[in-house]
């Protein structure tokens, strides 16, 4: 059962501050912030690509990743990098991260979908953290992006029927909370619903309607 709704989007990891999501509802490039590591970002650039279809396998999408010629690049100069999340936004392509204890970065593959190309992000470094980010362990994973989409739709219905949702993002991330799908809808009157659900589970962690403008 869900808990109580939460003041604030926070809790320790990756998450989307409000200046953000503004950009986000601008179009404009993503910056997602984190207790452990608050100097790290990712750039989302739009692309034609949604929250839907073969676009949410993401298991296909690590598995596409790791056979590109940009992945084993990669790994060739950071062997010891592991998964650390997965990544989408409505109208954007989605992206894989992988982080490097050694170099305390997050670089990211940005996967476009129409023509299976993949860009990759090399991060600046963070600044120094106390806490290394935790790995995804995808075997303990039982859900897919589509299931944890219906559950959040699920919990918007039955608490926040009125609100009419003009962007989905979700994020795959293993936080000190557990393995989560870490959803945020943001609605046609600039509010951010962020749901959390257990990706081992499906259990409801958490869920939050809040003001994205005037706070």
């Amino acid at each position: 059962m869900a808990e109580p709704p939460n003041k604030g989007l926070g809790v320790r990891g990756w998450e989307l501050g409000r200046e953000e999501l503004l950009r986000l509802c601008g179009n404009k490039s993503l910056r997602l912030e984190s207790d452990d590591v608050p100097s790290s970002r990712l750039a989302v650039k739009p692309s034609s690509s949604y929250i839907k279809g073969e676009s949410m396998e993401f298991r296909k999408l690590i598995e596409e990743t790791r056979n590109s010629k940009e992945y084993k690049d990669f790994m060739d100069s950071n062997p010891e990098a592991y998964l650390v999340h997965v990544f989408f936004m409505t109208n954007s392509s989605p992206q894989i991260g992988f982080y490097s204890k050694k170099s305390k970065k997050v670089s990211t593959f940005e996967i476009n979908t129409l023509n299976t190309s993949i860009v990759f992000h090399e991060e600046q470094p963070f600044q120094e953290t106390e806490h290394d980010i935790k790995e995804l362990e995808l075997s303990k994973i039982t859900i897919d992006f589509n299931k944890a989409l219906e559950i959040a739709n699920n919990i918007k219905d039955e608490f926040y029927k009125k609100e009419m949702v003009n962007r989905q993002v979700v994020i795959l991330q293993h936080l000190n909370i557990g393995q989560i799908f870490n959803i945020t809808f943001i609605t046609q009157t600039f509010k951010t619903l962020n749901i959390k659900i257990n990706a081992e589970t499906e259990e409801v962690i958490s869920h939050e309607l809040a003001n994205l403008i005037g706070l």
